[in-house]
């Protein structure tokens, strides 16, 4: 029965995408440019339904793509039902003098090009609230304010690091000065008998002509 249902939606999609490509084509040149920018504006309608319904009865994983694909599929619900309206209006043969109201021009001519707007921004918001993407997301985040902990604490011991080792390090210094001993080099005199009473002791200078009769 899931199928017959698609299946008759999909029959009646197709005519309203022929009268929104036919209304389009009516506003835009006669270019073979502008019959593939109507097929291409039909992702936004007819197409956008289809793909959008579909989505939002199977493929989320998270209630904000959910509410996405569900808001997307209505509001492309809208844009196919005013171009098909306004189409119908500019066809009909009923009533010949019956022009298009100047509110629903108004709305399809802004309208329509923000239903494409629309439904580029909900895709890129669909996208962004993956649940897979989220999970992923969420790792990257924790690891990094993981490594963000952990270099501040890194840094703070650091710094108690050089404390400690500055201390060390002046502590060695000043043993190592105080365990150095004072040498002091006093070269030999030749130290002169007491004098005149005192007990200080004088050099005596011995010249060579006195040292060689010494000798003999």
């Amino acid at each position: 029965m899931k199928w017959i249902i698609r299946i008759y939606t999909f029959v009646l999609l197709i005519y309203t995408g022929w009268r929104t490509i036919d209304f389009l084509l009516m506003q835009l040149p006669a270019t073979d440019t502008s019959w593939w920018l109507a097929i291409v504006f039909l992702f936004s309608t007819e197409i956008g339904i289809l793909i959008w319904h579909e989505i939002s009865l199977s493929h989320t994983t998270t209630y904000t793509q959910h509410y996405i694909a569900t808001g997307l599929t209505w509001l492309d619900f809208t844009g196919s039902f005013g171009a098909g309206v306004a189409d119908m209006i500019l066809r009909q043969t009923m009533m010949v003098d019956y022009k298009i109201p100047p509110a629903l021009a108004m709305g399809l001519i802004i309208g329509l090009p923000l239903i494409v707007a629309i439904n580029v921004a909900g895709a890129l918001v669909y996208l962004a609230n993956d649940a897979d993407l989220q999970r992923m997301r969420t790792r990257k985040f924790l690891e990094f304010e993981a490594d963000q902990q952990a270099m501040a604490e890194i840094n703070a011991g650091r710094r108690k690091l050089v404390a400690r080792r500055k201390q060390a390090l002046m502590k060695e210094l000043t043993t190592d000065y105080e365990d150095v001993p004072l040498m002091v080099q006093v070269e030999p005199k030749l130290m002169a008998p007491p004098s005149n009473g005192h007990n200080k002791e004088e050099p005596i200078e011995i010249n060579p002509t006195q040292r060689r009769r010494l000798k003999s």
